[in-house]
């Protein structure tokens, strides 16, 4: 079962979320996810959303206004394709934090936005 928690920019929630998602290592190391997680759990000024899979933290995603409503998400390799990604980008869209302004993505993340109708097809 996939069960998500959302906690707005500004909020301590976000903080903590931000440090159970490094303390799970959910993100690549050397690339800028990690920075990001170590920024909200600094200052808490992005809006963030965990995923859990079987009460196991397995998804991170967060939207950066700040960057244009750039989405930064990740799911560990093994748990794809079993809804944790859509489930976080669902809790975002449930705040009204819907809008992708820049996506940056391998082929795969761009389908997976496009199944999602956040982006559209040129």
């Amino acid at each position: 079962m996939i069960r998500t928690v959302f906690f707005n920019k500004n909020t301590e929630g976000s903080k903590i979320l931000a440090k159970i998602a490094l303390q799970h290592r959910l993100y690549i190391p050397g690339f800028l996810l990690s920075k990001e997680l170590m920024y909200i759990k600094k200052y808490g000024d992005v809006a963030i959303c965990l995923a859990y899979y079987n009460e196991i933290p397995m998804g991170v995603c967060i939207i950066h206004d700040s960057f244009e409503n750039q989405y930064w998400i990740f799911v560990r390799k093994n748990e794809r394709r079993k809804g944790i990604g859509t489930a976080m980008i669902k809790c975002f869209q449930e705040y009204n934090l819907n809008s992708v302004g820049h996506l940056r993505c391998r082929e795969s993340g761009q389908m997976f936005f496009k199944s999602l109708n956040l982006i559209k097809e040129k």
